[in-house]
């Protein structure tokens, strides 16, 4: 199975260091949710991918090749912000055609469709387009690119909710039909979560959690009682702890199949599943797990 690897990449500007000796695999054929607060790195993380920023140190790997200066594997990824300086004054149909000519797995068909959908016009100048439009130029440029991998770095910020519907509902269906890989960055937690076959979080330039979505939702829980109550409760890691009225909540990592959850109840233990916004903020706010 095609992976896209980044190996031990560190990225630093200046005396800020935004990539910290980062390993992470993206596997074909899933969609990914890149998640992390503000400065996090998950803008330079998707620029190194992709050769717009070059490493300090370490390397990035697609089908067992080094991507830098290798045409063969950059025409199998793409990255497409909300906005595109480059794009400048040119119009959307010189955007197009300049896709056509680089993706070999380019879709005029999609490209059609999708500025119908979108109400564009080919031209339209891009600069002159709201921002809301130029998120949907970027859309556009990137499912019509058929792209292996392909990651978008928070484009959905500038839609409405009726386009970004129709955002989600094309990731859909390309997901379902082909074997691309999509990578969203994405501040819309819980509206995007049911997209998700897995889930990488980043917090300071490293990564905090990678699991697929069905095993994080299992493996990450809620529970509430006494200190005395929760002592019952080993071999797990707790990711957040608070108090209230002398009442501790833990947000726990480990395995728990139904009967220790009838056991933990069983004791007076208050349990809840979590979401996977729940899950981001716990992960996110203390130290969280340990890179994988």
């Amino acid at each position: 199975m095609a992976k896209l690897e980044a190996r031990n990449v560190t990225k630093r500007f200046k005396k800020n260091t935004a990539v910290d000796g980062l390993n992470v695999a993206f596997e074909t054929g899933r969609v990914y949710g890149l998640l992390g607060r503000n400065s996090a790195g998950k803008t330079t993380l998707l620029k190194l991918l992709t050769t717009q920023y070059l490493p300090d140190s370490g390397e990035v790997i697609y089908e067992k090749e080094a991507v830098y200066e290798n045409h063969t594997a950059l025409e199998k990824l793409c990255l497409f912000q909300d906005e595109v300086p480059a794009f400048g004054t040119s119009r959307i149909k010189h955007l197009l055609k300049m896709g056509k000519s680089f993706y070999k797995n380019w879709s005029d068909d999609t490209a059609e469709y999708l500025m119908e959908v979108f109400e564009l016009k080919e031209d339209d100048y891009y600069n002159q387009l709201s921002k809301g439009k130029k998120t949907a130029v970027s859309i556009v440029l990137g499912m019509a690119s058929g792209c292996e991998i392909t990651m978008f770095d928070e484009v959905y910020s500038g839609l409405d909710a009726v386009a970004r519907q129709k955002f989600y509902d094309l990731i859909r269906e390309e997901y379902g039909e082909t074997n691309r890989t999509f990578i969203l960055s994405t501040h819309l937690i819980d509206e995007m979560s049911n997209l998700f076959t897995d889930v990488v979080i980043l917090k300071q330039g490293k990564v905090m959690l990678n699991e697929e979505m069905e095993t994080l939702e299992a493996s990450v829980i809620s529970v509430r009682g006494t200190r005395e109550q929760l002592q019952m409760i080993t071999g797990v890691e707790v990711l957040n702890e608070s108090v209230f009225a002398g009442s501790v909540t833990r947000i726990i990592s480990g395995t728990f199949n139904e009967r220790i959850i009838a056991k933990y109840k069983a004791e007076g233990i208050e349990v809840k599943r979590l979401s996977l916004q729940e899950i981001f903020i716990a992960t996110t706010e203390h130290d969280g797990r340990s890179a994988k």
